[in-house]
């Protein structure tokens, strides 16, 4: 608590901010865009209820990462608000939204499932680098700009993996979990590749493998079945990467560095190219959205 009001806006939030509608929920708190009353920036706010113990948990880890460390594929810190039991984490606003809705709305051919991916990668590979997992990449966690710019976000359930501090927490989402968390062994960084592996699925084919099944049963077949069956057609080179990633052994999959070197995201469509697909993505999803006013 120290340490998050030395760091924090000594200012109330409504001072600055002009709170518009809620957009979205992330790990531990609804997302809420809003507006700065000077500069008239948009802003992403996470508001979190900082009594729940777990929550705080997730929380303190998302601050660390956003503050300490800053790349253009991770979603940018901009400010931070503690007001009795809530706090307010101002985020870099991707008016794009999540790849999610891009992914429900749209058939994505090899070269721009390719660029995206490419994106991805070097976000994972940067965190990577820090000795820090993201254990919960997904389409969900993957935030777009106007021009198709490509952040990863969400970072509650980032972890330090230094010295080859292996873990086992159980953390994640279970579609996108690699079999190693499922079964509670030790793991690193492979488990990132193997989220990657699925959201390469997830793009290909609107939703990740074994989504009709209720969680338990999906990660009974993850972890029984390990790499699942790719139901489309596919090039020799996407299905070698998707083998790269989906190793059922974590230390057959190759690392983030490597994989930026595989032949697949060296052939990629240019990502402003796609911005006619976002837009239509958005004006799909805009027309199902309940999300209201944050009040």
């Amino acid at each position: 608590m120290q340490e998050l009001e030395t760091i924090g806006s000594k200012t109330a939030i409504k001072k600055e901010y002009n709170f518009e509608k809620t957009i979205g929920e992330g790990g531990g708190g609804v997302v809420v865009l809003a507006e700065h009353k000077e500069t008239k920036k948009k802003a992403a706010i996470k508001v979190i209820d900082f009594e729940d113990e777990h929550t705080r948990g997730l929380i303190l880890m998302e601050i660390k990462v956003l503050k300490e460390l800053a790349h253009p594929n991770l979603v940018g810190y901009e400010n931070l608000f503690l007001e009795k039991h809530r706090l307010f984490l101002v985020m870099e606003f991707m008016e794009g939204g999540a790849l999610t809705d891009v992914v429900i709305n749209s058939i994505l051919n090899e070269s721009q499932i390719a660029a995206i991916t490419l994106e991805v990668i070097k976000g994972i590979e940067y965190l990577h680098s820090f000795d820090l997992v993201h254990r919960d990449i997904k389409s969900d966690n993957v935030l777009l700009g106007p021009n198709f710019e490509v952040k990863i976000t969400d970072f509650g359930f980032a972890a330090n993996v230094a010295n080859n501090k292996g873990r086992k927490t159980f953390a994640g989402t279970p579609y996108w979990m690699a079999p190693e968390i499922i079964k509670t062994q030790q793991y690193g960084k492979a488990v990132d590749i193997w989220s990657l592996g699925i959201l390469c699925i997830e793009m290909l084919q609107g939703k990740p493998p074994f989504f009709d099944e209720d969680p338990i049963q999906a990660m009974y077949f993850i972890r029984t079945k390990g790499a699942p069956h790719i139901k489309l057609n596919v090039s020799q080179t996407f299905r070698d990467f998707l083998n790269c990633c989906l190793s059922k052994n974590p230390s057959e999959r190759s690392t983030a560095a490597q994989l930026l070197n595989h032949n697949f995201v060296k052939h990629t469509a240019d990502l402003k190219s796609m911005v006619p697909i976002l837009r239509q993505a958005k004006t799909k999803n805009a027309e199902k959205s309940s999300l209201g006013l944050y009040f």
